[in-house]
Parts: C-alpha cells; sequence; structure tokens
C-alpha cells in the first residue's frame, strides 16, 4: 500500500502543472527501480512522453500541456541530489536510511525551499529511530510540529489484501 501511495501522489503532483519536479528516494537506486520504476511507468503509461531508463526518469504531459518530471533515485547517492529543486520528495523505507537527519536536514530539506514543495516519508518500522522521531512530529503531543501530519495504517486496514 505504501508504493501504491507514493505513486498515486506522484501523479497527482506531476500532472496537475507543467515544469514540476518530483523525486522518489528509496533506500538504494536498486531498490527505487525494483520497488518503483515498473509500477510507476504502468501507471503513468497513458501521460508518458519520454522514458530514460539508465536515469529512472519519466517526463509526463501536464493537464496544462507542460511537462513534469518524475525521478527515482537512492539514499546511497542523495549528496547528488544537493543544489537541486523539488516540489515534492517521498522517501520510502526511510526507517532504513543510515545517517537520515544529515541527508534530510543538509540535503534534502534545502530542495523544497524555492517550490515550497512537500515530503512524503513513509516506511516499515524498524523500532524507535529516526522514522519514529518523525512520526511524532505529527502527532499531537510536546514533539507536535505544525508543518508535520503523521498517519498510521495496519494491514488489516488495507481493503485490497484478503482478511
Amino acid at each position: 500500500g505504501k508504493t501504491t501511495l507514493a505513486i498515486e501522489a506522484m501523479k497527482a503532483k506531476a500532472v496537475q502543472k507543467g515544469n514540476r519536479r518530483i523525486a522518489y528516494i528509496a533506500t538504494t537506486y536498486q531498490q527505487a527501480r525494483d520497488i518503483c520504476f515498473d509500477a510507476l511507468k504502468k501507471e503513468l503509461a497513458p501521460i508518458i512522453k519520454n522514458i530514460n531508463e539508465s536515469r529512472l526518469e519519466i517526463t509526463v504531459h501536464t493537464v496544462d500541456f507542460g511537462e513534469s518530471i518524475i525521478t527515482l533515485r537512492g539514499w546511497e547517492s542523495v549528496e547528488t541530489l544537493r543544489g537541486q529543486r523539488f516540489d515534492m520528495l517521498i522517501l520510502d523505507e526511510v526507517a532504513s536510511m543510515t545517517k537520515f537527519w544529515i541527508g534530510w536536514n543538509e540535503v534534502l530539506r534545502a530542495t523544497l525551499t524555492d517550490t515550497k514543495g512537500s515530503a512524503y516519508f513513509i516506511s516499515t518500522p524498524k523500532g524507535y529511530n529516526h522514522f519514529y522521531e518523525l512520526y511524532l512530529k505529527g502527532i499531537a503531543g510536546p514533539q507536535k510540529d505544525i508543518a508535520y501530519e503523521s498517519w498510521q495504517f495496519t494491514s488489516f486496514d488495507n481493503p485490497h489484501l484478503p482478511k
């Protein structure tokens, strides 16, 4: 369900307006390819203008007759995103990303500044780590940050899985 959510969010953001840049970041580049790329191509098929298989980039047509780019990357090379501009970031399997706060605070957060972009942090939990800290920022309590929202769902909440 997490990848389906990510794909739907990227699709919605990409088609709304031309000249948007969206990045899906998995723990590794290979995981980005394995987890998301084929499903993303299938979902976007009717609106795809161009696919760059070697760079894992998809250019799509937008409702205002422009183009937007969705790119897939790996956390292991997060530094290569420094200085770029994005309208949306999807970070998948955040709980497995090493040195997360450095990559987020020193590289990725700034890529959203010019566009006032958004970020989705999705993951399978792995104890009380940085993903848990992000979760706490989005719920009521002393660590609540108004810029964050948090949700939690189990497999039982997914209507597409057999009981």
